[in-house]
């Protein structure tokens, strides 16, 4: 069934700033926000699904072992939640969670999250501040690149611009861009059910900036490259996908871009 187009929220409000993108905003308020995006995200973002039809086939494929790019990580909680559910699966994910903000890293470090992982999972997670531009300077290149959130912050030409850098990070693997889906009916039920919830944090009043920012599937079809494809899922999201071409391996790839022989 064709998606309905919101009739309120018709046109992204691209005008509107999210509370904790302020580099003045309150430090602490932003961790707290941090911290309530673990329990948000597992419920309303559906990683689950993409990993139980994605993620989780691609990295059997590859004998259970994979790496992981997840730009603009934030609080890295995303990356967490695959790099355990590989684990509980039996794989091994190294995974990098990348941020422009330098308070993502401040919050791993804070919070303890930088070197538990490995502990704690057995797998290895890389917090790292920097651009995807940083990691294509360093010829590295993964299995997996995803993000959560993260389209609805962008112009076209940076949308147009992290494609591409997401194709050339992962020319043999899977990329998937998850955001919210802009709809009147989504708007309204997060209002509802986050009224009088979260306070202390940013959750609400970004939350329903950012549902206003967010493209429709039709709108991020006409964005994204031709040969990516877009589609609607449970609850209000939007979903980029685009598959690599390549026959060999991640590390395959890292060892002959690193090779001095070519």
């Amino acid at each position: 069934m064709k998606p309905l187009n919101p009739l309120i929220l018709r046109e992204r409000n691209i005008g509107l700033q999210e509370r904790m993108d302020d580099p003045e905003c309150d430090l602490q308020t932003l961790f707290r926000t941090y911290d309530a995006f673990d329990f948000v995200n597992r419920r309303l973002t559906g990683w689950g699904g993409l990993y139980e039809t994605y993620i989780r086939p691609h990295l059997r494929a590859q004998g259970g072992v994979g790496t992981l790019l997840d730009v603009g990580c934030g609080g890295g909680d995303v990356t967490r939640a695959i790099c355990q559910w590989a684990a509980a699966d039996g794989m091994k994910v190294s995974a990098t969670a990348l941020d422009l903000d330098g308070r993502a890293l401040a919050y791993t470090k804070e919070r303890g999250f930088v070197g538990q992982a490995e502990a704690k999972e057995g797998d290895q997670i890389v917090y790292r501040t920097g651009h995807t531009k940083d990691l294509i300077k360093e010829s590295v290149r993964f299995d997996l690149v995803i993000t959560n959130h993260v389209v609805h912050h962008l112009t076209l030409q940076e949308l147009t611009e992290m494609c591409e850098d997401a194709e050339s990070l992962c020319q043999n693997g899977v990329v998937l861009f998850n955001d919210i889906h802009r709809s009147d009916l989504g708007y309204g039920l997060f209002g509802l059910a986050t009224w009088g919830w979260f306070a202390g944090t940013f959750i609400r009043e970004d939350g329903l900036r950012s549902i206003r920012r967010s493209y429709t599937v039709g709108e991020l079809r006409r964005a994204v490259p031709s040969h990516w494809t877009v589609m609607e899922r449970f609850p209000f999201r939007v979903v980029a996908m685009c598959r690599g071409e390549s026959g060999k391996t991640s590390k395959e790839l890292n060892h002959q871009t690193l090779s001095p022989h070519g």
